[in-house]
């Protein structure tokens, strides 16, 4: 009697001449992902989450009514400036720190200040002066304005910013050229000046307010007022970098000995208070319930051939 061999697990292996038995065939392979057919529409991407709060106001530069008032402002600026100079300005003081007998009555702030910070070079402080108001002040105000809406995808904003910016300034600009030849205020250096036989150059009876100051802080002011409004998320480094020009260009003008500390303070509170009132007031638009602003271009992503990306769009 043959006994019976125990069941093995492992495969008998085939006598010498007989053929193994073919392999099991191998699973099927994962079929590839169906080709969009080459007719298939764009597929637009939502943006993300985030992206969609909008600010509950907006702002609005009406052509008609406030291309008028930009215009007039900054033809009588430009006109003051040039041909109109000499016969606006005034030709003596009537602010002028001195009694009838030629007694210095300065008051003592302004005396101190002036002392403590004006330069020995001062036409050093007043490039200086030039440089910060007419150069860094415009470049922060319309630059970051710019860069503001563009790092959240609302570039398309940057024209009506800059134009309620603009507008600001114009304004701002005019208002002290007026308030300068209602006070006819002698400037510090012609107040101190040895020789007060002198001839009076008209320039010099243009103290209050500072103009340089007066710009400066408008354009500050109205750059941080848009960018809150909108509800930009670098609205404080706009605020931040604009006011330090600003307090820096009213610096300059004491150092240059051009004016006193209460010009420079008179020139920051018009020029802010001009600043905020033209975009708050003429520009902002509160918006009915329930509305939103425009959106802001969004990408439009064409998906065709299988996925690949044949073009990139932008739709309001």
């Amino acid at each position: 009697m043959v006994a019976a061999s125990a069941p093995s697990a492992a495969r008998a292996e085939p006598p010498a001449g007989v053929l193994a038995p073919p392999a099991p065939p191998a699973p099927p392979a994962a079929r590839p992902a169906a080709e969009a057919p080459a007719d298939a529409p764009p597929v637009l991407l939502p943006p993300k989450p985030d992206t969609l709060a909008q600010p509950p106001d907006t702002l609005e530069f009406e052509p008609v009514r406030d291309g008028i008032i930009t215009g007039l402002g900054a033809t009588f600026w430009v006109l003051e400036e040039t041909v109109l100079k000499q016969s606006f300005a005034p030709d003596r003081c009537r602010w002028c720190d001195r009694d009838g007998d030629g007694a210095n009555t300065l008051n003592g702030v302004d005396q101190r200040v002036r002392d403590w910070l004006v330069w020995d070079n001062a036409d050093a402080a007043d490039t200086a002066s030039n440089v910060t108001a007419y150069v860094v002040s415009p470049i922060v105000a319309f630059g970051m304005a710019a860069l503001a809406a563009g790092r959240e995808g609302r570039l398309h904003e940057w024209r009506e910013n800059s134009l309620e910016v603009l507008e600001a300034m114009v304004i701002a600009s005019a208002a002290s050229k007026v308030t300068k030849a209602a006070f006819a205020r002698k400037r510090p250096y012609a107040h101190f000046r040895t020789d007060q036989t002198q001839p009076e150059d008209p320039d010099e009876n243009e103290s209050f307010t500072s103009g340089h100051t007066t710009l400066a802080f408008s354009l500050a002011v109205a750059g941080g007022t848009v960018a809150s409004i909108r509800g930009y998320k670098t609205a404080p480094w706009v605020w931040a970098i604009g006011l330090t020009a600003a307090a820096a260009t009213g610096y300059f003008r004491i150092a240059a000995d051009k004016h006193y500390v209460t010009d420079v303070l008179g020139g920051a509170a018009t020029g802010a208070a001009i600043g905020w009132a033209v975009p708050w007031f003429l520009g902002r638009r509160d918006l009915p319930e329930g509305e939103s602003p425009p959106p802001a271009p969004s990408p439009l992503i064409e998906l065709r051939d299988g996925g690949a990306i044949l073009g990139v769009t932008f739709v309001h």
